[in-house]
């Protein structure tokens, strides 16, 4: 069972490349995003698991550094509940295999709207 809410970025553990596979940011993404919450734009909700009274991040490294960049204190989330910290990896894994896919149709949206230069990131 999963909800969207608003929760608070420090309740989140997101430790680099252990509960997210991937281990390296992508500047320009974290940009992109940081660019289009300034305009007001609503990013898709992160996915984190509520296991016990722990928060871990599974999807969503990049949109929670954007914030956290801004000095922002709460994001979106779906809170899914997990029995353990490997909930959130597996959903990592799943979210690692769609995140290119999810990122260049991020891109491609504020290039048409001509937010981005034409052209690859």
């Amino acid at each position: 069972m999963t909800s969207s809410q608003t929760i608070l970025i420090d309740t989140i553990k997101a430790t680099d490349g252990i509960w997210q596979l991937c281990s390296e940011y992508d500047a320009m993404l974290i940009d992109v995003y940081k660019e289009a919450l300034n305009e007001g734009v609503t990013l898709p909700p992160i996915a984190v698991f509520q296991v016990g009274d722990k928060r871990f991040l599974a999807d969503g490294q990049h949109r929670l550094r954007a914030h956290k960049e801004l000095g922002r204190t709460e994001i979106n989330a779906d809170l899914f509940h997990g029995t353990d910290c490997g909930d959130a990896l597996s959903r990592s894994w799943i979210a690692l295999s769609f995140a290119r896919a999810k990122t260049e149709e991020f891109i491609q949206q504020r290039q048409k709207h001509d937010m981005l230069p034409k052209g690859k990131p």
